[in-house]
C-alpha cells in the first residue's frame, strides 16, 4: 500500500466518524485504526512511561540517602501512577467512539452485525473503572473482596482475548459482492 493510499484511508476514517451503514475493506479500516491506536495508545503510553521513568529515578535517589526517604518516594510514585487511570480511561473511550463507526463498517463487510464490536467493551470498563478502587482501598468496604478483586484480575485478559477475537473478525477477508449491508467498498476514495 502506498503513503498517498493510507492517507487517503485515514482521512476517508476521518470523514465518516459517525457514519454507522455501508462497508469498509481491509485497505479502508487498518490504516485508519491503526492511525488512532497510534495517536490515542502511544501518548498515553508515553505520558505513564515518563511518569514510572521519573518516579524510578526519585526511588533510586532516595534509596541513595537511605532511611523512609525510598518508602516515601515509592509511595508518591505510587499516587502519581493511580492518577493515569483518569487519562487512560479517557484515552481508551475516544478510541472506542473514534472506532465504533469503522469497527461497524468493516464488520458489516464480513457480513457480521456491528453489535459484535461491543463484545470486549464490557471487559474494557470494568477493568478501566474497577482498578482505581483496587488501587485505593475500596476494596476494603466490600463484603467479600476476593470475588471482586478476582472478577477485576479476569476483565483484562478476557478484555484482552475479546480485542484479540475481534482482531482477527476485522482482518478476515470481506464477503464478495453485495450483502444485506449494502455493496463492497474495495477502492480508496
Amino acid at each position: 500500500m502506498e503513503f498517498a493510499e493510507v492517507v487517503a484511508a485515514v482521512r476517508y476514517g476521518a470523514r465518516n466518524l459517525f457514519r454507522f451503514s455501508g462497508r469498509d475493506s481491509r485497505r479502508l479500516f487498518w490504516p485508519f485504526s491503526l492511525c488512532v491506536f497510534g495517536l490515542v495508545y502511544v501518548l498515553t503510553t508515553a505520558l505513564a512511561q515518563a511518569i514510572v521513568l521519573q518516579g524510578m529515578l526519585q526511588i533510586y535517589d532516595a534509596s541513595q540517602r537511605g532511611g523512609n526517604a525510598a518508602g516515601q518516594a515509592f509511595a508518591e510514585t505510587f499516587a502519581r501512577m493511580e492518577a493515569l487511570w483518569i487519562p487512560y480511561a479517557i484515552s481508551e473511550a475516544l478510541a472506542v467512539l473514534l472506532l465504533a463507526a469503522a469497527v461497524t463498517r468493516r464488520l458489516h463487510d464480513r457480513g457480521w452485525s456491528g453489535a459484535w464490536g461491543l463484545i470486549p467493551l464490557p471487559f474494557l470498563v470494568l477493568a478501566t473503572i474497577g482498578m482505581p478502587g483496587a488501587f485505593d482501598g475500596a476494596m476494603a468496604r466490600v463484603q467479600d473482596p476476593g470475588e471482586l478483586q478476582g472478577l477485576l484480575f479476569l476483565a483484562g485478559p478476557l478484555g484482552f482475548a475479546a480485542l484479540v477475537g475481534l482482531g482477527v473478525l476485522l482482518a478476515l477477508q470481506g464477503t464478495p459482492g453485495p450483502n444485506r449491508y449494502g455493496t463492497a467498498t474495495r477502492e480508496m476514495p
